[in-house]
């Protein structure tokens, strides 16, 4: 199929020709992407670029204006990369701006006054407790821990496991007080 048919095609909304037209403009975007560095930009994003470049010059592209689809195609996808690469240069050039160093007196004073609240502390040592020493809690204990997170009450719990309730509940008291040693360790 001819590049003018397959424009027209997509000018009337036919997905499979801009399908079609970005295969076989595909090795164009793969090529800027070898050559140009966006932060946080994977294979996705790259073609999320080209696809949305591509629908413009299809449906901006006229057959007078002196050039093939395919250098106009790369003209507006490369003005769309610099435009992303002069945002992403200007967040960095603000993120320098509002720096701050730790050397300057009046940081050491705001710095003085940042604290951790004591809850946050504590859920660090739990959920690294949990993550690191599950060997510590016995079967039972992970299971109904793991239910009781979930906000499931203790009625819940022993009714889903098929255990008494004070089962459920003893379990999860010594679940709390092996956590609260390791906390006060």
């Amino acid at each position: 199929m001819k590049i003018e048919e397959s424009i027209a095609k997509i000018k009337q909304a036919d997905n499979e020709a801009f399908e079609e037209l970005l295969r076989q403009y595909l090795p164009v975007i793969r090529n800027a992407e070898a050559r140009y560095y966006l932060l946080d930009f994977d294979s996705d994003d790259w073609l999320q670029e080209g696809r949305l470049a591509l629908h413009k010059a299809a449906l901006t592209y006229k057959d007078d204006q002196g050039t093939t689809f395919g250098l106009y195609f790369k003209l507006i996808f490369e003005n769309a990369i610099r435009s992303l690469l002069r945002k992403q240069k200007a967040l960095k050039r603000k993120a320098n701006t509002e720096a701050r160093s730790f050397d300057d007196p009046e940081t050491e004073c705001q710095l003085s006054q940042f604290s951790y609240a004591p809850q946050v502390i504590d859920d660090l040592i739990i959920r690294e407790t949990l993550e690191s020493e599950t060997n510590c809690l016995s079967e039972l204990e992970q299971i109904v821990f793991a239910c009781y997170l979930r906000s499931f009450d203790e009625a819940e719990i022993s009714q889903l496991l098929g255990k008494e309730v004070r089962t459920v509940k003893g379990a999860i008291d010594r679940v709390k007080r092996k956590i609260r040693r390791r906390i006060n360790q």
